[in-house]
């Protein structure tokens, strides 16, 4: 490329990028002609002022249920993980099981969250909405529902996650026996860790 078109090159680029950087510094702004009416001028800041309360974001709403003192929907902080879904509900009950929910899990919008009883059958993780199976956190049956994790597979999983600790990233399956990068492929958009 030539010196020339270089330097144009970069005198646009830096155009475009001032030109976002100004209209982002100055949205939500009314911009009044001097021949608009009083009243004009008032709807146009009211209308500017709905819009950029509309556009900010309250935060994101979980159902938390199950072993909770107060289950029902709440209205978090964007961020929040499930101990703050847990604090908002209360706390759990006596008759929770607690050892296996990770509450350090960042929570997203619309998600429900449920915490199980100590006799819960399928116990082994708080539930959540996404349809995921968090392999830090699934019991036998849960890691059963997967394709191609029967039994035998499921036992592996649970035995390496015992001998090693926490999954780190889902990549990290394809660790255990029995567990390759053909069947990998048909689990990693059904787990999470």
């Amino acid at each position: 490329m030539k010196p020339e078109s270089r330097k144009a090159l970069i005198a646009a680029v830096l155009v475009v990028v001032f030109g976002l950087l100004f209209l982002w510094k100055n949205r939500g702004k009314a911009i009044l002609l001097t021949d608009e009416t009083e009243e004009q001028a008032s709807f146009v800041l009211t209308e500017a002022a709905e819009t950029v309360s509309e556009s900010e974001s309250p935060g994101i709403v979980v159902y938390v249920s199950g072993e909770v003192k107060n289950p029902g929907v709440y209205e978090l902080p964007i961020n929040s993980r499930v101990c703050d879904a847990l604090m908002a509900a209360g706390g759990l009950t006596e008759n929770a099981l607690d050892s296996l929910v990770n509450l350090a899990e960042v929570l997203t919008d619309g998600e429900m969250i449920r915490f199980p009883e100590k006799t819960d059958a399928s116990a082994g993780t708080a539930v959540l909405s996404d349809g995921l199976v968090n392999l830090n956190t699934a019991g036998r049956d849960d890691l059963m529902t997967l394709p191609g994790i029967g039994e035998a597979r499921a036992d592996a999983i649970i035995s390496y996650r015992n001998e090693n600790g926490s999954f780190r990233s889902t990549e990290e399956l394809m660790n255990v026996p029995g567990i390759g990068e053909t069947l990998f492929d048909r689990l990693k958009n059904r787990i999470k860790i």
